[in-house]
């Protein structure tokens, strides 16, 4: 790796006392590098072995788990005099000089997949003190079933009951929405680059569970000596996506402004149909703290709908019969935490309609963030199929 660059370190996050690390950052900063070598020096000065977790069984594939330490191989054979192959599920190291015969080799790490992770109930991974869970955040937000509840078995099943284990769990910042974050609370990508921040939970029984996570500082990987002329491939037009490659932004997706000449009343002065009070209805969508009212337009062609964001102190039960995703409870207002199973006949038919502006892309925002949230918002609501 090169000198010039800062590249990301644990050595900050690991003074939290934790037992979930979550890094997140630009793309190709080291933050995986740095964990490998953890893990690397972890098992030569203690002995302590590792599992590898991906989201997929084709993702633990031996030609993709065989790449995993492929530039760490020449710090493995100065450092320790130990080459590394992957075979059957698991790492190996042997000593330079010999073919690498199972016979000659010891187990250094396991990779697992989640999807099958309630295959290994069963088996026993006493020496494994560090689980490294790569990409956790998914590009198109697919993410399985009762995924979170799938991590927490699998971490059980190896830790059983010791408390030394700790677990890193790594992604580029493509994604302001992911479970993860949501269960724990989090606005990440209202997190300054270079912080961190450092949560416990509790349960009932004094029971608890750590987390440090660290928004990684940018360590410019493509402004150095080496690129002189700044050349780089992910600014693809107006495409709005790619700046997480390059500054660590969350990615944001461009979304339509205008539709069959209908706009917000911010751009009423291009001479086009605004959206005014008319087309309000009673719906309000919500992402975290963010509020959105939504509109409807039926130009008698296809219907259109529209959000504007409101402040949450508007919100009350004239104006308002349902918030979606509604966590926040609010006095005579219905709280819809899954509008997939949510069974109101007098507004199935608005939230059909709704729901098919949505997936047909048949929808207005002011800011391309404003739509960023509302798909997350409707993902949080259960329509997890929604594409961007």
């Amino acid at each position: 790796m090169s000198e010039e660059i800062k590249w990301y370190r644990l050595d900050e996050i690991l003074k939290k006392q934790a037992q979930y690390y979550i890094i997140i950052g630009e793309r190709s900063n080291g933050k995986t590098y740095a964990t490998l070598q953890h893990i690397i020096d972890s098992f030569f000065k203690n002995g302590t072995q590792f599992g590898y977790v991906k989201r997929f069984d084709e993702d633990i594939k031996s030609k993709y788990m065989s790449e995993v330490f492929s530039h760490l191989e020449e710090y493995i054979l100065e450092t320790y005099n130990k080459r590394i192959k992957f075979y059957r599920g698991q790492w190996l190291l042997y000593e330079d000089g010999v073919s690498g015969k199972i016979s000659e080799c010891e187990v250094f790490g396991y990779a697992f997949s989640l999807a099958q992770s309630n295959r290994v109930k069963g088996t026993s991974y006493p020496s494994v003190d560090v689980v490294l869970f790569e990409e956790f955040m998914s590009i198109d937000c697919t993410y399985l079933p009762d995924e979170i509840n799938l991590l927490l078995n699998l971490v059980s099943t190896i830790a059983r009951h010791r408390t030394s284990v700790k677990i890193f769990m790594l992604a580029n910042t493509i994604s302001k929405y992911n479970p993860y974050f949501s269960s724990l609370g989090l606005k990440v990508h209202r997190m300054e680059k270079g912080k961190i921040l450092h949560k416990t939970f509790v349960d009932k029984k004094g029971f608890k569970t750590s987390f440090a996570l660290e928004r990684t500082e940018n360590v410019n990987v493509y402004d150095n000596s080496d690129n002189k002329d700044k050349i780089v491939y992910n600014i693809f037009g107006d495409s709005g996506v790619g700046s997480m490659i390059t500054s660590g932004d969350f990615e944001v997706h461009k979304y339509p402004k205008t539709i069959d000449k209908y706009t917000f009343e911010e751009n009423k002065n291009l001479g086009k149909k605004y959206i005014g009070k008319q087309y309000k209805t009673t719906m309000v969508l919500r992402f975290e703290d963010y509020f959105y009212r939504i509109y409807l337009i039926d130009d008698n062609v296809k219907f259109i709908s529209a959000y504007r964001e409101i402040n949450i102190n508007t919100i009350n039960f004239k104006n308002t019969t349902h918030i979606i995703n509604g966590i926040i409870p609010f006095k005579n207002i219905v709280n819809i935490n899954n509008i997939m199973s949510f069974n109101a006949s007098e507004y199935n038919n608005l939230f059909d309609v709704i729901i098919s502006t949505i997936k047909q892309r048949d929808f207005i925002i002011i800011s391309d963030d404003d739509g960023e949230n509302i798909i997350n918002g409707y993902r949080l609501a259960g329509l997890s199929y929604i594409h961007k």
